[in-house]
């Protein structure tokens, strides 16, 4: 009861990629749709330094009137930022160096979730909302050590750098709006 026609295409043009002497049956539904329910989940992992997962899924109404849908995800995981310099300065026919090394991580662990409707008033006419919200914390750490060495490569000084973040955000999110179809598209 969902097909409105059917095609059948015996000589299909080159952009159907056509194989042996077999034809195309082209399956057109029906504009209206029945009222029908849908949803998905989404999950995820990686592996690198740090284990990471996310999780997600979403639900979706629609009627001849409306579609109405809310989706959500969730994230957590972790990154290693790090890595090694050898600077060397050049200066009035000396050479001196700093040297570092970096090592820290950063996580992320975040809620997101949307809902909205689309009301279809008439075939010209839908009004539409959405809202969204998004929470994050995203902490992290981090140290670097120097080591200065004067033109002669000995040691003169070292020093660290040590920093703790924390990062939270917060993300507000309304959309209403009014779309409207012409008779005449121009």
């Amino acid at each position: 009861s969902a097909i409105e026609k059917v095609e059948i295409i015996t000589n299909p043009g080159a952009k159907y990629n056509p194989e042996g002497t077999a034809g195309i049956l082209n399956i057109i539904l029906k504009k209206e749709e029945a009222a029908a329910i849908n949803g998905n989940i989404n999950l995820g992992a990686s592996q690198a330094t740090y284990f990471s997962y996310n999780i997600g899924g979403g639900l979706n109404w629609r009627t001849r009137n409306f579609n109405a849908y809310v989706n959500y995800s969730y994230s957590q995981g972790k990154r290693y930022s790090g890595g090694f310099r050898d600077k060397q300065l050049y200066e009035a026919d000396s050479i001196a160096r700093i040297s570092s090394e970096d090592d820290g991580f950063r996580s992320r662990n975040g809620h997101n979730l949307k809902v909205g409707m689309d009301h279809y008033l008439n075939s010209w006419n839908t009004l539409y909302w959405s809202a969204s919200y998004r929470q994050a914390n995203d902490p992290g750490e981090r140290s670097i050590d120097y080591e200065f060495r004067n033109p002669e490569g000995k040691l003169i000084g070292t020093s660290t750098r040590k920093t703790d973040e924390l990062d939270e955000d917060y993300n507000y999110n309304v959309n209403l709006g009014w779309k409207k179809k012409f008779l005449n598209p121009d």
